[in-house]
This record gives C-alpha cells, structure tokens and sequence, in this order.
C-alpha cells in the first residue's frame, strides 16, 4: 500500500510540476515538451462532500495506482466522460428497474396470499353456517301453545325466534373462527409462508457456495466502497482485473486478505 501511494504522490507532485514548467517554458520559447498522463478508462465514481469523483486507470501504469480525479481533471477526455455517464446511466436505469420488478411481484404474491386467506374463511363460513341449517331442519319444531288473547303475541314469537337464530349463527361463525380448525388452517399458512423463506435462503447459500468455488481469488484488496448501498471490497485478480466483492462474502471467500486489509488500515486509539 506504502509504495502505491508513494507513487500516486509522485505522479500528482510530477503533474503539478510539469504544469509550472510548461508556463515556465512557454514564456521563454523553449521547445521542451510538458510531461503529460494520459486516461485510460474511467472505471467508477463516488459522490464526494457535494462532489463527483471519478477514479481513473491511467495509460502505461498499474491498477493499484488508480486515483479519484475530480471533473475539473478530466477535461482534456470529455468523450471518455461521457462514454462513462452512459454507460452509468444505463447501469443504474437497470437497477431501479430491477427494484420495481421485484417490489411489483412481492406486491403480487402478498396479494395472493391474502386473497386465498379471504377465500378459505369465506369457506368455512358456509360450511358452518350450512352444518347449522341442517341440525335446524333435521329437529322437530318445539311445540308452543298460543293463546288467542291477540295476534300481536304471535306475531312477536315470531320475530323473536328468528332473531335467535340468526344470533346463534353468528355465534356460531365465531366460535367457528376461535376453534382448533381454524387456527390449524392459518397455522398451515404461516408455516407454509415460513418453508418458502427457508426455501429462499437455501437457493441464495447454494449461490454463494456455487460462487465460492468458482470464482477466482483475488490476489489484493485495494479499498472499500458503499457505492453500492452495502460495503464492498475493491479487489484484484491475477487477471489484472478489477471488482467488487461484497464484504460478508469476502470473509468467507478470502479472510486472510481481509485480515491483511483490516491490519494495514485498522487504527487503535491509545
């Protein structure tokens, strides 16, 4: 890490120089050329205190000396730039459009369960109140005498005895909801809901042991970033080349270049 940044330092101190020299030159008609650094691939950027910074693989030196330029030091690749916002663009166009998708069909399967919880109730409720009207129509009406004082008497037995048994439908429909059926039947779908989680976690470990296995080693971590939403390794491989690594999944795949990384930039408050 020392000698990266010795030679970043070097290279920015190199670069400030060669500008005073330039103006130095220019004034005294000298033929001697700027030493210049050419870009060769903007690979990301990172919001800095209100502030765009762009880190920058440069021609003819290594990924480890990569360096965050701000816009202002870019001017002289605006196509290169530009390439770069496109294709960022697009790269974060994809990502929401992946969120909506998966927050579109969780909408959807909630919805369902929903339903299909709203249909079994309904279910029962017929099967209960059906049950009931069968016990009603299987015994035999009790019998009642009726004066014939007046038929406003009749007229309120009636009434009164429908009005029971509509209440002792409702009661029964309670009952029904509070009784061991019923829970059993929503007991089946919170487990049922509960195997689909597991499920998933399943398939995700499987993915990430399929990936660990894979997935070539990196060879140095050279940073950390939340670009993404969660910490990220900055990594490269023996291809040169350069990713991210999620930091959960870094301690299983590489721990002991964590714990290089952790101990090269770890600081102990005395």
């Amino acid at each position: 890490m020392s000698s990266s940044e010795d030679e970043i330092k070097k290279r920015k101190l190199s670069r400030s120089r060669s500008r005073s020299r330039s103006k130095s030159r220019s004034g005294s008609g000298s033929d001697e050329e700027e030493e210049e650094y050419e870009v060769e691939e903007i690979r990301k950027k990172k919001m800095v205190d209100g502030n765009w910074m762009y880190y920058i693989k440069w021609v003819g030196w290594e990924s480890d000396t990569n360096t965050w330029e701000p816009k202002e030091h870019l001017e002289d690749c605006k196509d290169k730039l530009e390439e770069f916002e496109r294709r960022w663009k697009k790269k974060e166009e994809k990502k929401e459009q992946r969120r909506k998708e998966e927050k579109e069909k969780e909408k959807q399967r909630r919805e369902e369960r929903e339903r299909k919880r709203e249909e079994l109730i309904q279910k029962r409720k017929l099967e209960s109140s059906d049950s009931s009207d069968s016990e009603a129509e299987s015994k035999p009406p009790e019998k009642k005498t009726v004066t014939d004082s007046s038929s406003s008497s009749t007229a309120k037995f009636v009434t009164n005895e429908r009005r029971d048994s509509a209440d002792k439908k409702d009661k029964k429909v309670k009952s029904f909801e509070k009784s061991s059926l019923f829970k059993a039947d929503r007991h089946k779908e919170e487990k049922k809901v509960k195997e689909e989680r597991k499920e998933k976690e399943r398939e995700k470990d499987k993915e990430k042991e399929k990936a660990k296995a894979t997935k070539e080693v990196p060879t140095k971590i050279l940073g950390m970033t939340e670009e993404t939403g969660d910490p990220h390794f900055i990594v490269r491989y023996k291809s040169e080349e350069i990713g991210l690594v999620k930091d959960t999944d870094a301690h299983d795949i590489f721990p002991r270049l964590c714990c290089k990384f952790y101990s090269q930039h770890l600081k102990i408050a005395s």
